[in-house]
């Protein structure tokens, strides 16, 4: 299950940004809902919030260690639920897409402009979800501790 929801949001992000760059010139920004969300292309040679611009080695190596320490304590990861295997899923998913821009491309295509927040792409609202829902269960389980005591 967490390989099947990994596959598909690699999918859909690579499918998205293939299209995107195809349709569009480089700092090229298409209303959809005129001042609320564009498409806008971007290269971002950098991470979340184009911090460390110009830092692919490092940005993939880091990634490397994430996909390494996953696999090493994947046993200790939750995944009783469909909602953990997706939560891994899309880390893992969000996590392959943007490392396969950054080893094929030398920058990460980002396209989804809400106008009020940086540019983003499909591959990053993934991790995004994983990370809230990771802490979530972080929440609920301290929540379900307390109340047994």
């Amino acid at each position: 299950m967490v390989l099947l929801w990994a596959l598909i949001i690699f999918l859909m992000d690579q499918g998205s940004k293939f299209l995107v760059d195809k349709k569009f010139d480089i700092f090229t920004s298409q209303p959809i809902i005129e001042n609320f969300f564009h498409i806008t292309l971007l290269y971002n040679t950098g991470g979340a919030f184009g911090l460390f611009q110009g830092r692919t080695a490092i940005l993939i190596g880091f990634t490397v260690i994430l996909f390494l320490l996953i696999y090493k304590y994947r046993h200790l990861l939750p995944q009783k639920t469909w909602w953990h295997k997706a939560a891994l899923g899309l880390l893992v998913g969000g996590a392959a897409g943007n490392f396969f821009d950054r080893i094929f491309r030398g920058h990460v295509i980002d396209f989804l402009d809400f106008q009020i927040w940086p540019v983003f792409n499909i591959a990053d609202s993934a991790i995004t979800v994983a990370i809230f829902l990771f802490f979530l269960q972080v929440f609920l389980d301290w929540r379900a501790e307390s109340n047994e005591r």
